[in-house]
């Protein structure tokens, strides 16, 4: 977890943010959402502080996730990344909002939301800061269920609405973070519809001074 709470990821992940926090907004294809998500994760941690065994669990993670989406609901499909870019940074001008901000523009902060395939910008790009948290949006519902999901236990019985769902997939996902995961709705910023978002941060590490 950072050390201050991220911001929650919401309609604001989609707009101009001139402060510490930022996001970060690929569309993943419907046919191939899985390995795109874990392509962007692979890039985007693949550089210290992040070690190798926590990329491969965090690509399993992203991995279910993206799976999940694009199995039981219907798309587009986002990967947002939220970035921590230190408490010197602040928000400036009428249009800067603070973490999380809510400009005028329906873009992610640095980039834009593209059509199917598209992307904001290429991992590790300068003066993100430190990646903090992803997350899996998809345009179907359920963020309660899929909640008490990532929080059952991985070796309670499956039950019809897990096997519906994707149920032990999400438990995996509670499992390899720790209990650092959630779901909740949102609004996919290609198109403002409302959808479901399935978050997890990163590991913590302290900054280089």
């Amino acid at each position: 977890m950072p050390a201050e709470p991220a911001p929650a990821l919401d309609t604001g992940a989609c707009t101009g943010a001139g402060g510490r926090f930022r996001t970060t907004v690929w569309c993943l294809p419907p046919g191939n959402a899985a390995r795109r998500a874990r392509e962007l994760l692979r890039g985007l941690l693949s550089r210290p502080p992040f070690a190798a065994d926590e990329v491969a669990d965090l690509e399993v993670v992203v991995t279910e996730l993206a799976t999940n989406a694009a199995g039981h609901a219907p798309g587009p499909y986002e990967l947002r990344v939220l970035y921590d870019r230190g408490p010197g940074h602040h928000a400036h001008g009428p249009d800067a909002h603070g973490p999380g901000g809510h400009g005028p523009d329906a873009r992610g902060p640095g980039g834009h939301a593209h059509g199917p395939g598209g992307h904001a910008h290429e991992p590790g790009g300068h003066g993100h800061g430190l990646p903090v948290r992803v997350e899996v949006v998809d345009a179907g519902g359920g963020a309660p269920l899929i909640e008490r999901l990532l929080r059952r236990p991985f070796s309670a019985p499956e039950e019809v609405e897990e096997l519906e769902l994707g149920g032990r997939g999400l438990r995996i996902v509670g499992e390899f973070t720790a209990g650092r995961c959630g779901a909740r709705r949102t609004r996919l910023c290609g198109t403002g519809r409302l959808g479901t978002g399935v978050w997890f941060d990163l590991p913590a590490h302290p900054p280089h001074l």
